[in-house]
């Protein structure tokens, strides 16, 4: 087969750089291959370039496979908005779905090396140190870099044994060179040397990726490919990742702060999503840190070089930005209205007047589930019992006796200590407050885990005395 194909294959008139593995562009094309037949005699291809264009979506499906099962692992681990928001800033970013179906070495290499990552999240440790040995021993070395302190980490958070450690990385990287060692050199033999790398031999692709390494940095031939400053990657990060590093790190503060406490209950008010912040940020940062500081070192830098930072980081924005969410959502009493008014148990055709301070917050026709609507096609049929909402402006509904007089049932209003105090006839209670919604107050420091949310009443849901809203 080699022999009867092998003058056509680009590696043979364009070797490249240095020889990379053929293992991962083998296995795409062994799954790739029954499709482009089908689909050719199908006639849908027309051009060789229908076939790259299958192969990268190809690519770019084994990437969204390996993405969305870091994201269930996520919703598993730390809750369905930690994955949400990590989906949010991983599609956000041009980068990564941009260059998720090239057909890069650093493309290829991070499905794996999400997987490897998700297996740790899950606490299997053993296979996802294995995984990430893997894919640095065969794909992309600079991958060690994050995989040794990672495993180091581990090690000394005992969530893993030193042999263990050193079990998975061996059967990683000795187990996939196995399989990769016989087929590279296959592959590359008759290539070298070639007139850009007089110094490779058939032995070097043996170990593409070693040899690769001597040959960039030991012999600093990276330079040749340009040379950029030590803040390139900083720089790099920034625009890459957008909005979702400041973010970050306000998290890796938050868990700086839970470590120096002591504590493990939520700084934000949410518990689960401090916890993910904590735990990625012990687990994963550092070895994302590493990797970055250590690529700083080499004089040619490129973003691809240290894309696998990018997932750890959005991991731990995306956690922060669930806590923050579940604070910003506080700021907006008014669309939880209607579940306090839900829970009441409201007679049919009683009168619900808002306040502007509740309108303003969220009560909106969308949230007045029990309104008495004309049918329509888009929306579903009103909750039963019906009931009638007021918006009504007008200054003297805010005051609590004519409210009373004009026959309101129930009144939500963030003036409700004046309602309460309210007496008719200078003596008698006019209006019970029956239920309220708390709303932030704001973010300063203090409590027992050194920074806090401070929570105020916001509104407050008030019944007439004696009138039909009693329950």
């Amino acid at each position: 087969m080699y022999s009867a194909t092998a003058s056509a294959w680009d590696h043979r008139t364009f070797p490249g750089a240095v020889p990379r593995s053929f293992l991962p562009a083998v296995i795409t094309a062994l799954f790739a291959k029954p499709l482009l037949a089908l689909y050719n005699v199908a006639g849908i291809f027309t051009t060789s370039v229908d076939v790259q264009i299958m192969v990268r979506v190809l690519i770019a499906g084994v990437f969204a496979f390996a993405c969305a099962n870091l994201t269930y692992t996520l919703s598993r681990r730390f809750g369905g908005s930690t994955a949400a928001w990590f989906t949010i800033w991983t599609l956000a970013q041009f980068h990564i779905p941009y260059y998720a179906g090239r057909t890069l070495p650093n493309f290829m290499a991070l499905p794996w090396f999400l997987l490897g990552i998700s297996f740790i999240l899950l606490q299997e440790e053993f296979w996802g140190v294995l995984f990430i040995t893997a894919t640095a021993t065969v794909l992309r070395l600079e991958i060690a870099a994050f995989v040794v302190p990672t495993a180091l980490q581990l090690v000394i958070t005992k969530r893993m044994t030193l042999r263990n450690a050193l079990l998975a990385g061996a059967i990683g990287g000795f187990g996939s060179l196995l399989f990769a060692a016989p087929l590279d050199y296959w592959l590359w033999a008759p290539t070298l040397p070639h007139d850009q790398l007089p110094g490779f031999t058939a032995k070097h692709t043996l170990w593409p990726e070693f040899s690769a390494m001597l040959y960039n940095i030991v012999d600093g031939k990276a330079s040749d490919w340009g040379v950029m400053p030590r803040h390139f990657y900083a720089v790099a990060l920034g625009k890459s990742l957008a909005g979702a590093l400041p973010i970050a790190l306000f998290g890796l503060l938050w868990a700086a702060i839970q470590n120096i406490t002591g504590k493990t209950r939520g700084v934000l008010g949410n518990r689960n999503q401090a916890r993910a912040v904590s735990e990625i940020a012990k687990t994963l940062l550092p070895g994302a840190v590493c990797l970055i500081a250590a690529l700083s070192t080499v004089e040619h830098k490129e973003w691809r070089f240290i894309v696998y930072s990018y997932p750890v980081i959005n991991m731990i924005a995306a956690a922060t930005s669930a806590g923050l969410t579940y604070v910003s959502v506080h700021n907006y009493p008014g669309g939880q209205v209607h579940t306090e008014l839900e829970a009441l148990g409201i007679p049919k055709n009683s009168t619900i007047h808002f306040h502007s301070g509740a309108l303003q917050t969220g009560a909106t026709l969308f949230t007045f589930t029990h309104a008495n609507f004309p049918h329509s096609s888009v929306f579903p049929d009103p909750l039963e019992p019906r009931w009638i909402y007021s918006k009504d402006e007008d200054v003297a509904l805010l005051d609590p006796e004519n409210a009373w007089e004009a026959g309101i049932d129930c009144v939500v209003t963030p003036d409700f200590q004046k309602f309460l105090s309210a007496k008719r006839h200078g003596h008698e209670k006019m209006w019970s407050l029956v239920g309220g919604i708390k709303g932030v107050a704001g973010v300063g420091r203090g409590g027992k885990y050194g920074v806090e949310v401070k929570w105020r009443p916001e509104l407050g849901v008030l019944k007439r005395e004696r009138a039909s809203c009693d329950h």
